[in-house]
């Protein structure tokens, strides 16, 4: 169940960066305005598809939205999942990019 949900949310953000790399323009300063806000929108939507990618495995979404964690709290939360032997496939870049989408996600 979990790695189905997994592969859906991995399919409709790559969908969704697809449509957002086609509509994005850069020739006007409105479309530039535009274009700033697409990459942003696909920047969030590759963290979470990174996100479901390397922790989906273990933790759907509705879980990490009910821990109740917040802000800097996540560090903690990261480096408990780093230090497990084969509990995180987290790599040291993987810990910076992670924490950095649950701060902002999940303030």
């Amino acid at each position: 169940m979990k790695s189905r949900i997994l592969a859906i949310l991995l399919i409709i953000s790559l969908a969704l960066s697809l449509l957002l790399i086609g509509c994005s323009s850069s020739k006007t300063k409105e479309n530039n305005v535009d274009a700033s806000i697409d990459k942003k929108k696909k920047e969030e939507l590759d963290q979470a598809a990174f996100f479901a990618a390397k922790c989906g495995f273990c933790h759907d979404l509705d879980r990490i939205e009910k821990s109740g964690h917040r802000g800097d709290e996540w560090e903690n939360v990261l480096k408990k999942m780093y230090q497990y032997d084969n509990g995180a496939n987290l790599t040291e870049e993987d810990y910076p990019l992670l924490l950095d989408y649950l701060k902002k996600t999940y303030k």
